[in-house]
């Protein structure tokens, strides 16, 4: 029985050991994300919708066995809107009032990778990196029939944080990727030249939300 057990274990080391990644390798990738949440009152009255879409090329290099250093490229765009109305004397619904932000961002991002492997085709990752954005949003506003609004801002933006994930190796050189959930420091500033009007935020916390599920390709060159 412990001659068994022992030849599964050696087994299992041996197996995850094919997942190491070497020393030298480069790694080029990519990933994608979407999120689309709308919710509606159960009366009908009023309404959001919340949707989000990012891209972000990529290109690393093994500093060491299974250690990845590298940078990323992101842009994203996201539209949040919302409506309301009111019932007339008949109980009809007529609308009210609707408002819409929609935001363009890009970002710079370095990160170090660690590749935890679990079998010879599964590792999990963990990734620390640092993040700066530059963006631009533009904001409407209207009550019908009585007034509207329409404002532009800028934005730039600096991010460090941590996030897990898991990479599935179909082949040698072919790495696809998830990633959910993250754990970090936001802080961001707003200004709107028009009004001459300036704000900050800052945000520390972990982050479970749909924005935060990535899927990922990564070509490891030359493994």
């Amino acid at each position: 029985m412990k001659k068994l057990i022992l030849t599964t274990l050696l087994a299992c080391i041996g197996s995850a050991a094919l997942a190491q990644i070497s020393q030298g390798t480069v790694v080029a990738s990519g990933s994608l994300s979407y999120y689309d949440h709308t919710n509606t009152a159960e009366d009908k009255i009023s309404s959001t919708d919340n949707r989000s879409f990012s891209i972000a090329p990529g290109i690393g290099y093994m500093i060491k066995e299974s250690l990845e250093a590298g940078i990323s490229f992101r842009f994203t765009t996201s539209t949040y809107a919302s409506n309301s109305a009111h019932l007339d004397e008949s109980g009809n619904r007529e609308p009210y009032s609707f408002s819409e932000s929609k935001d363009n961002s890009f970002a710079i991002s370095p990160y170090l990778k660690k590749y935890f492997a679990v079998s010879e085709k599964i590792a999990f990752t963990g990734e620390a990196y640092l993040s700066f954005s530059k963006g631009n949003s533009r904001y409407k506003s209207e009550i019908l029939e009585y007034s509207s609004t329409e404002s532009n801002r800028s934005n730039t933006g600096f991010g460090v944080g941590i996030r897990p994930g898991i990479t599935f190796f179909p082949t040698e050189k072919i790495g696809l990727s998830a990633n959910f959930g993250r754990l970090g420091y936001n802080h961001t500033t707003y200004k709107n030249e028009e009004y001459n009007f300036k704000s900050k935020s800052s945000y520390f916390g972990l982050s479970l939300d749909g924005s935060t599920l990535t899927f990922g390709f990564g070509y490891f060159i030359s493994r």
